[in-house]
């Protein structure tokens, strides 16, 4: 049966656990003649600098080790050079040293054993920690200086941000910390959600993942892992921000899908499209269907959106030159995705020589 807005999450998992679904051919949605795919040829370089990283992190809070070997286990490096096989490698190790930082960050507000799972104040407070720490990284006043000796795991990070500040013009710097912001305080409110056990509206959650899945953030860093460069007004294009939400919802949704008993164990129900549309249709298959909708509509949006920004500013081929990079990369960034979270253990799923994936929960 439908459930009403807002109903409670442990309701919505109690009847899911122990059913199964499969899920199609995620590729189906990202055509090869338009969705290309590839890998950095430095992906064994970046390979060893992730697995030094981690055990450096490690080192640095032997209290995170297990959560930390986890991440380790997860072939970031892989992710890395998937989403950004065209990029020299010192972007590329950035931008990946940038990722594997907000995997772990979010670990450790999903996981039931993460330092900030169920308590949403300690959160909220290290949430406005990371803002004002961000901020004096991109050369962004007005912050405050942050005790990073309380957040060790802020401090890991450090260098990253150092990274993108040295290399990403003012403009860029903000339209980053932007993003950085926009992400922590849904993360916040999506928290207070799962604290409260409910679940969004499929609304609510729309506007709630575009930003917690932290896409925007990377895309963020698209002009400085392709290299290139853009007026402002191009970049703060609702043109160019439409190309951005459509690959954010293709990944996104290819996400929740792949994630979802992860999530389910996680009882991170806000976070999963499948449990809002089951709280909506009452059915997992129904709820399978629809966010397969959604997918098809993202992935046909993102064409869509791209030839209107072509159009836009076909009488100066410089900027559809550099646009067309950031188009590409944003499919990179898609298919990469796709690609990793089949390889990897993040998720613990396998697909059939068909495609096909079967996930029990």
């Amino acid at each position: 049966m439908a459930h009403s807005p807002h109903t409670s999450a442990r309701e919505i998992i109690a009847e899911i656990k122990g059913q199964s679904l499969v899920l199609p051919d995620l590729w189906h949605y990202m055509p090869a003649e338009d969705w290309p795919v590839s890998l950095n040829p430095d992906i064994t370089r970046l390979r060893e600098h992730v697995r030094e990283r981690l055990q450096w992190m490690i080192g640095r809070i032997p209290s995170k080790q297990q959560g930390l070997r986890k991440v380790e286990a997860q072939d970031l490096g892989r992710f890395g050079a998937g989403w950004w096989p065209y990029a020299d490698y010192e972007r590329m190790e950035t931008c990946t040293d940038l990722c594997t930082w907000l995997f772990i960050w979010d670990d450790e507000i999903d996981e039931a054993g993460g330092e900030f799972n169920s308590d949403y104040e300690h959160a909220q407070r290290c949430r406005e920690d990371i803002m004002h720490f961000v901020r004096a990284m991109l050369d962004l006043p007005p912050y405050r200086i942050v005790k990073t000796s309380f957040r060790p795991i802020l401090e890991t990070s450090r260098d990253v941000w150092q990274r993108l500040c040295m290399d990403m013009t003012l403009h860029e710097r903000r339209n980053l910390a932007k993003e950085v912001r926009i992400y922590l305080e849904m993360v916040g409110y999506e928290q207070g959600l799962r604290v409260d056990q409910s679940l969004p509206t499929l609304e609510e959650y729309w506007r709630l993942r575009m930003a917690t899945s932290a896409v925007k953030v990377v895309t963020a860093t698209l002009l400085y892992a392709c290299k290139v460069q853009l007026p402002a007004e191009v970049q703060d294009s609702k043109l160019l921000d439409d190309v951005y939400e459509a690959g954010n919802g293709v990944t996104s949704i290819m996400n929740d899908l792949l994630s979802v008993q992860k999530e389910l164990v996680a009882g991170a129900s806000s976070s999963n499209i499948l449990f809002v549309l089951y709280a909506e249709t009452g059915s997992l298959q129904g709820a399978l269907e629809r966010a397969l909708g959604l997918l098809a509509q993202c992935s046909a949006e993102y064409d869509v959106c791209t030839a209107r920004l072509y159009r836009a500013y076909q009488d100066r081929p410089e900027i559809v030159e550099a646009l067309g990079k950031l188009v590409t990369g944003c499919r990179y960034m898609c298919t990469g995705n796709l690609a990793w979270s089949l390889a990897t253990t993040r998720y613990g799923v396998i697909a059939e020589h068909d495609g096909t994936v079967e996930i029990s929960l």
